[in-house]
């Protein structure tokens, strides 16, 4: 390793953990609630969706903040405040990870794995939230987007109510699902840190708002935001299963 991350190193100003935070508490509330609605109500379902859309751009966009934030204080500790800022912050976040992996670590950052994946399709989806463009109304623009268009499906002798019902909860799951990926793509890259560099901490310390307790040892709640990593998964998997979405 070229460039160490000091042990016990202190910055101020660190953000991060902050942005993490807010995109996953909102995630968990919105799990929460989701799973104690009546979803046989096509207005509780309206009501929940409207309130999801909003928090689910929130989670898309803080934790990409989260991702960039934690990189940048990364590298400039890695590099220095001075080499980092002059040279390398004008650079894309993944142009940023491709540096870590290269650089810091010597290693590959590998495009088939899914720390790639995860993060390819975050900053995708972020940069359409972020840089969203209104246009003039085409009826033309209907039948090129048909695509983005929830179908409602009567068939196998659904009534349209029933039908409805299950188009918005597999729109909902999809946000869902979105949501949870963001969060996955941060864990990602700390679980990626931690084993390339043992004086981070990154999963405990950038995750610390999972552990169900204060704990005193950084290992333990290193395990705890495993276990809510793999908890929330399971709850999205349950949901899923239990509103027969794919």
């Amino acid at each position: 390793m070229l460039h160490k991350y000091p042990r016990d190193y202190r910055r101020i100003n660190t953000k991060s953990n902050m942005y993490f935070s807010i995109a996953y508490q909102l995630l968990s509330a919105n799990i929460d609630k989701l799973e104690s609605l009546n979803l046989s109500d096509m207005l509780i379902i309206d009501d929940y969706s409207i309130s999801l859309f909003k928090d689910y751009h929130i989670i898309i966009v803080f934790s990409t903040m989260a991702i960039e934030s934690f990189v940048n204080d990364y590298l400039a500790v890695c590099f220095s405040d001075e080499l980092y800022y002059d040279n390398f912050d004008k650079l894309n976040i993944m142009q940023k990870i491709e540096i870590m992996f290269s650089v810091i670590w010597e290693d590959t950052f590998d495009k088939s794995k899914s720390l790639y994946n995860f993060l390819h399709d975050l900053l995708k989806l972020r940069n359409t939230f972020v840089h969203s463009k209104s246009q003039k109304f085409d009826e033309k623009w209907l039948s090129k987007n048909s695509r983005e268009i929830p179908i409602i499906d009567c068939t196998d002798g659904k009534s349209y109510e029933e039908a409805e019902v299950i188009s918005s909860l597999n729109e909902i799951m999809g946000w869902i699902q979105n949501s949870y990926n963001a969060i996955r793509a941060f864990f990602l890259l700390c679980k990626a840190v931690d084993e390339h560099d043992e004086n981070r901490h990154a999963v405990g310390l950038q995750l610390s708002c999972m552990a169900s307790e204060d704990y005193f040892y950084i290992n333990q709640m290193s395990e705890d935001a495993n276990k809510k990593m793999k908890e929330l998964e399971s709850r999205i998997n349950k949901l899923k299963k239990t509103l027969e979405i794919k």
